[in-house]
């Protein structure tokens, strides 16, 4: 298992020799990463397309903007199980890794109460945009490029990878 480090304190502390079995361990762990989303690509495309339909996106923002949360438990019954199933999915992808705390902490706000609906449709947006991430590079990518994208480095760092 990849250790996290603490930020900049404990990099500079690292090493040489350190420092390039940790990049290794890293590439090694990513190389898993994006074979492992490769071999689960027709579940995850389902689940973006799912979770993507206008019947729950278009749906629930209308109705955020629109402040027609007339029954709330309708918008959480259709939210909250999907961001769930996400980050299920995303978990699933490799379980012997912690998902980023930045992530889990707005995840966690969607879900613990008190909630906001913002707080809810927060958390279904950044789980579903990290499930577009690992469907767009599962499908795009062969191998970790040497030039990393935006969205593939967000999909890295979801894992503590980056």
């Amino acid at each position: 298992m990849i250790e996290v480090l603490q930020r900049d304190r404990d990099f500079f502390e690292l090493t040489r020799e350190e420092y390039l079995a940790l990049r290794r361990r890293r590439k090694a762990e990513e190389m898993h990463l994006l074979k492992t989303a490769k071999r689960n690509l027709p579940k995850l495309k389902a689940l973006l397309k799912e979770v993507s339909s206008p019947g729950v996106c278009e749906h629930v923002i209308y109705r955020y903007y629109h402040h027609c949360f007339k029954d709330p438990l309708k918008v959480r019954s259709r939210l909250l199980p999907r961001t769930l199933e996400i980050v299920e999915a995303l978990q699933a992808l490799a379980p012997h890794l912690r998902l980023n705390a930045d992530f889990q902490v707005i995840i966690s706000h969607g879900f613990e109460r008190p909630r906001t609906e913002r707080m809810l449709v927060e958390a279904f947006f950044h789980a579903r945009h990290m499930l577009a991430m690992a469907c767009k590079y599962a499908e795009e990518l062969s191998e970790p490029p040497q030039v990393v994208p935006y969205g593939y480095a967000t999909f890295l760092y979801l894992y503590n990878l980056r």
